[in-house]
């Protein structure tokens, strides 16, 4: 007995053979409108993020900024982008940078909490004692204190050092970045070409190509 699969691919070859079969080429996916990709930030409102958007060499493709909304979440917009995954660099102040890869689709989509490294008080990109020190100098600042908002003497604001989102910095900010003390962070991406203009997708008009395709998406939340 000779089963359908079987019986379809000796046809093809048959047909092939005689010039009668045509070649179908895979369909190309159209570029995502309004991919939207949310994440949960994990800092205060007014700390401000840098995105990075790489190819897989690390080479820098575009940067822009974004602001925290008022329920902790981060919208990365890329309205040209094609569905597929992106490598993408964080940056924040009291943080280390963050390398991440994100599956971007064609509709909404949750990715969940950035998985920042708490305790670089002085934004060196190490971990480490002089890191402490600043966090132990302005512990009791909380929304009521001038150096929650506006760095002084220190140059650091109290908000950027409130870790675990409590309203104040204190000892346990402080044992955040204690458990966290000799963890390095990379410099952000550098363009290849200083010519090339950097700011928010939407506004330069380019398509965008997934750079990194040969990974699993992280998962769904």
């Amino acid at each position: 007995m000779i089963r359908k699969g079987s019986l379809a691919g000796v046809l093809f070859l048959l047909m092939t053979a005689a010039g009668l079969a045509v070649q179908v080429k895979p369909e190309r996916r159209p570029a995502a409108k309004g991919a939207v990709v949310r994440f949960d930030a994990g800092l205060q409102k007014d700390n401000p993020v840098e995105i990075y958007l790489t190819d897989q060499a690390g080479k820098l493709l575009y940067r822009w900024s974004t602001n925290i909304t008022n329920d902790n979440h981060l919208f990365l917009a890329l309205p040209n982008a094609s569905p597929g995954e992106y490598r993408l660099v964080f940056e924040a102040a009291g943080a280390l940078s963050l390398p991440l890869t994100v599956q971007v689709k064609d509709k909404p989509y949750a990715w969940g909490a950035l998985p920042w490294k708490f305790g670089d008080a002085n934004g060196d990109r190490i971990i480490d004692q002089k890191d402490l020190d600043l966090i132990k100098r302005l512990r009791g600042v909380d929304r009521n204190h001038p150096a929650w908002f506006w760095p002084q003497e220190l140059g650091v604001r109290g908000l950027t050092l409130d870790f675990n989102l409590d309203g104040v910095v204190d000892d346990k900010d402080l044992a955040i970045a204690r458990r966290n003390m000799g963890a390095r962070g990379p410099a952000p991406p550098k363009s290849a070409d200083p010519r090339k203009p950097y700011g928010d997708p939407r506004w330069i008009g380019l398509k965008l190509v997934p750079p990194v395709l040969d990974r699993k998406p992280p998962p769904s939340v």
